[in-house]
């Protein structure tokens, strides 16, 4: 996650630690928009926080809760 940010969101990596889940989510799903409005919708996204939620779900299913 703080990989993550430091590569894709430009965040220092001191600032990065700092991060929370959701504080990261926030900014993830946020850059995933201005990526998609810059590239007119051609940008290949990386998952999204609800996207990795509905994976977990079917997975659970599948798996069981892990």
């Amino acid at each position: 996650m703080w990989s993550s940010a430091v590569i894709y969101l430009s965040i220092q990596p001191r600032d990065a630690w700092q991060l929370t889940p959701f504080d990261f989510w926030a900014l993830w799903d946020t850059h995933l928009d201005k990526m998609e409005i810059i590239t007119g919708k051609s940008y290949s996204k990386p998952m999204s926080l609800a996207e990795f939620h509905e994976l977990n779900e079917e997975l659970d299913k599948i798996h069981g809760n892990n």
